[in-house]
């Protein structure tokens, strides 16, 4: 009996120290790498412009940069955009940056397959830390500072939601 309870004891410390290491693996996961810079077409500048000065009082660039979902199919445009901590990222799957006065929008998505977004030759490093948990701090938004269908690009319209505190000046939706 007591041989028993002396294996039972080891597994339990076995698979309490691996998933402890396996979690601190997972809490402590950065990223550092070099993005590909992107200047966007005018229309989604204006745009990011606006997100950007609507909300510096909000989101300082050395704490906070923006998340930017951009996914394009045959009829529609879909844009996803949220701020997110440096240190506290839900996601480190970014390829791509646009800067817009000092402020980063980390891209991922099939956004260069659209004529609105133009490679550029520089690339900016940039440093993420995985968040403690899936959500991050900042993803408890209950509605969304703009949302719905735009067509302020030419070619096909462009459904957006944009998280921030600050309202976006100069836009409505339909």
């Amino acid at each position: 009996m007591q041989k028993i309870i002396f294996i039972l004891l080891v597994i339990l410390v076995t698979n309490s120290y691996n998933c402890n290491s396996v979690n601190a693996h997972f809490t402590m996961q950065t990223r550092s790498e070099r993005l590909i810079e992107y200047q966007v077409d005018k229309c989604v500048y204006d745009l990011l412009l606006s997100i950007v000065l609507s909300n510096n009082q909000f989101y300082s660039p050395s704490k906070y940069y923006y998340s930017f979902e951009f996914h394009i199919d045959k009829e529609r445009r879909e844009l996803y955009i949220a701020p997110e901590m440096w240190n506290n990222a839900r996601t480190l799957a970014y390829n791509g940056v646009i800067c817009i006065k000092g402020n980063m929008f980390l891209c991922k998505g099939n956004y260069a397959e659209d004529p609105l977004f133009k490679k550029t030759k520089n690339t900016i490093n940039v440093t993420l830390k995985l968040s403690k948990n899936e959500v991050g701090l900042l993803q408890n938004f209950n509605e969304p500072s703009l949302e719905g269908t735009m067509n302020i690009c030419e070619g096909i319209p462009l459904d957006i939601s944009v998280y921030t505190k600050g309202k976006i000046s100069g836009y409505s939706t339909k």
